[in-house]
């Protein structure tokens, strides 16, 4: 296990995905001073799965699929241009989450922040359990304190990202990459990596939407204490399991706390699971759903996706397997200025 001081978000030239957990996660400091006239900052901050089954608000995952965003400074008002996911939806000006979330840091470190121009490649579906929200707020953050060459540690930009976010096992696996273990102590987020090289996630998306804050509701307010035993156990295993024992992923992704009120009202996800669960594949809900995300051992994470096409296939053909892997830290990396109406530069597309 390693300790959020050493993986955190950075300013780099890699964006890569892993295949598996505890690559490209080493912390480069902020730049000093802020971006050149000539530059801009290329941030990229992946979709992460929140609960893992048993680890509910606290445990979770970075995965492949990415937002690429291109920040600069413009005269006047903020403005954001979208392609990819939530292109005509999520909002182009300053009330846009990824611009108020940039804001909130500089406002914090005392910045005078001029307009934002934004460029952002989606790749994070909206509404689906993946953690769209967690990567809007890190891009903004960690773009802003690129781009302004900012003095604030990984820890601040942690805990802001859960203060604006609202969900801290996504927002720390959105900093920090790969697998991470969130929790408050002494009033402060912290965070700490788990090594889990044995195990390759797969997200398997939902083709529709479902509010968080709906799917919350569903929740008790209390667990019976038999209940309560069993996801302590369950939660306890699933460390064990992701840091080296992947044959009991099966067992380890069970949950009693947040899971069957969820899947109670997602018909179509609780049918795709339990599909996947009777071939001894271990699914769970992605955060608070409707998606899910395969635990699979990296040893024959091959067969075990061809398996989970197949199910998929059989049971919700309208469903979507994506690229598996892990997802590296938040990056942000500064580049040389492009025409915005000129092209895309090396905003790869999806």
């Amino acid at each position: 296990m390693r300790t959020g001081e050493s993986t955190g978000a950075k300013v780099s030239d890699e964006t890569g995905v892993s295949a598996r957990a505890g690559v490209e996660t080493g912390v480069l400091a902020a730049a000093k001073g802020p971006a050149a006239s000539g530059e801009d900052v290329l941030v990229v901050a992946h979709a992460t799965a929140a609960n893992l089954g048993p680890g509910f608000d606290c445990l979770g995952l970075a995965l492949s699929p990415a937002n690429r965003v291109r920040l600069r400074f413009r005269d006047g008002a903020d403005h954001v241009r979208v392609e990819g996911h939530g292109a005509g939806v999520i909002p182009t000006g300053p009330e846009n989450l990824l611009v108020r979330s940039a804001r909130v840091l500089a406002r914090q470190a005392g910045a005078d922040l001029p307009g934002l121009e934004v460029e952002a490649d989606n790749g994070v579906p909206l509404g689906r359990g993946l953690g769209s929200s967690a990567a809007a707020v890190v891009c903004g953050l960690v773009g802003v304190r690129a781009l302004c060459g900012l003095d604030v540690s990984d820890e601040d930009l942690l805990g802001l990202a859960c203060r604006i976010e609202g969900h801290a096992d996504n927002a720390g696996a959105c900093l920090y990459g790969g697998v991470t273990l969130t929790f408050e102590w002494e009033g402060a987020w912290r965070v700490r990596n788990l090594e889990a090289e044995a195990i390759v996630p797969i997200p398997v998306v939902s083709p529709g939407a479902y509010e968080t804050a709906a799917s919350r509701s569903l929740l008790a307010d209390s667990l019976p204490r038999t209940d309560a035993v069993f996801n302590v156990a369950r939660a306890a295993l699933l460390v064990v399991a992701l840091s080296g024992d992947p044959e009991d992923l099966l067992a380890a992704t069970e949950d009693r706390l947040h899971e069957p009120a969820r899947l109670a009202d997602m018909p179509d996800t609780a049918r795709l699971r339990r599909a996947l669960r009777d071939r001894g594949i271990a699914a769970a809900l992605s955060g608070s759903g409707p998606s899910l995300v395969v635990l699979a051992s990296a040893v024959d994470f091959e067969s075990t996706r061809r398996c989970v096409e197949e199910i998929v296939a059989e049971t919700a053909s309208d469903w979507r397997v994506m690229p598996e892997g892990f997802g590296s830290a938040a990056s942000a990396r500064r580049i040389p200025r492009l025409d915005w109406e000129g092209g895309r530069g090396d905003i790869q597309p999806h």
